[in-house]
């Protein structure tokens, strides 16, 4: 089964999210690969399930991660339980949540805890305990 949310932003967070995507997907039992585009957006993006492998960088993403802007598409792995949620910012306007310049992240993967923020640990672990996407 799979299920997909687009979730608006609070009035608040308007002028610099986008919107959120909540993406949950059961019984995978064989590998799966799918090809993702750039979007152009920088993501914060949390796996609450099985970790997604990048085949084109032959890695495991990380739990927690901001992704910025791409500039290749990536061939991604997946199976078992799915369960993403991503924050999809404005262009220039995810710079505001960050202490790092949003350019140092183009094409790259930045585990959550290497950013060394304290309350962006802290919303990883809040998520991961969710217990619906609404929380």
């Amino acid at each position: 089964m799979e299920d997909y949310q687009l979730i608006k932003p609070s009035t608040l967070l308007a002028p610099y999210i986008k919107h959120y995507w909540f993406l949950k997907i059961t019984n995978v039992s064989a590998v799966d690969q799918v090809r993702t585009v750039p979007t152009g957006h920088i993501c914060l993006i949390f796996h609450r399930g099985k970790r997604i492998f990048s085949a084109s960088q032959k890695l495991l993403q990380p739990r927690g991660f901001l992704s910025g802007h791409e500039k290749v598409y990536a061939d991604l792995e997946y199976a078992g339980l799915i369960d993403m949620i991503c924050v999809v910012f404005h262009p220039a306007r995810a710079g505001a949540f960050f202490r790092i310049p949003m350019n140092a992240v183009n094409g790259l993967k930045v585990d959550v805890n290497d950013l060394e923020d304290e309350k962006l640990t802290d919303l990883q672990k809040s998520l991961e305990d969710a217990s619906t996407n609404h929380h």
